[in-house]
């Protein structure tokens, strides 16, 4: 009987324990902020990897709506108005902060300069629409060109992309949360030349002292000593001895 339950026990664990496993990971982890930690980071629209959208602001969020080995499917945006992305971005470009994300997407206006084509592809060769000067786009992400960048944005309902030369210039500010991916490296310590100990030379200083003293007490008792005074014998001539 205890072998007949062991076998049960061992089918169903081979059969249930996978699936198990999977929903609790899946429960767990979706729908979680990570956050964005590279200047470079992708977001495809096929989960292949294949055809990029934009790349995303660095130090912000998305958010995860399922995972895989490589590419999670996220969705970014969607808050305030604006219009939500979803997409796939590259597992190795984001971090798990474990901070409190209360707005995890960048706020940024552009603002165009001249009369601005809005297109629908990257490659800026489908016109969408024309949008007069002075105008505020949302700003979503930007993809390279040369030297200069092609801006994904969105206005008046509809997303596309415009040059960056019909734009006023702008900066993106990193999202206000703490940069803790980063990793800060130590200063080095300055380095400190060993002291060498120097000789005590208190008791030659002592026996210096002593002699010099010792010697002008020597000079001062020679100086000032009473002089030994020397009696001159008296010689006596008695005239008797030269008779």
């Amino acid at each position: 009987m205890k072998r007949i339950l062991a076998i049960i026990l061992l089918i169903m664990s081979v059969f249930i324990s996978p699936m198990a496993a999977s929903e609790v990971y899946a429960q767990s982890d979706s729908f979680r902020y990570l956050r964005i930690i590279d200047d470079s980071t992708p977001l495809y629209s096929d989960s292949l990897g294949t055809d990029l959208v934009c790349y995303l602001p660095y130090t912000y969020y998305v958010k995860v709506l399922s995972y895989s080995e490589e590419l999670l499917r996220v969705e970014c945006y969607g808050s305030d108005g604006t219009a939500a992305f979803e997409g796939y971005v590259p597992a190795e470009k984001l971090f798990d902060d474990g901070l409190d994300v209360e707005e995890p997407y960048a706020d940024v206006k552009a603002t165009t300069a001249v009369t601005t084509i809005l297109y629908f592809d990257k490659e800026l060769t489908m016109p969408q629409m024309y949008i007069f000067p002075e105008r505020d786009l949302k700003y979503y992400g930007q993809i390279p060109d040369g030297d200069t960048f092609i801006y994904f944005v969105g206005y008046n309902g509809r997303v596309g992309y415009v040059r960056e030369a019909d734009l006023y210039s702008f900066e993106v500010p990193d999202h206000p949360n703490e940069l803790t991916f980063l990793i800060t490296e130590k200063e080095p310590e300055p380095e400190t030349t060993p002291q060498t100990e120097t000789p005590d030379l208190t008791g030659v200083r002592v026996m210096i002292i002593v002699c010099l003293v010792f010697a002008g007490m020597v000079g001062i008792f020679i100086a000032f000593r009473p002089k030994i005074k020397h009696e001159t014998a008296a010689t006596y001539y008695d005239e008797n001895d030269y008779e």
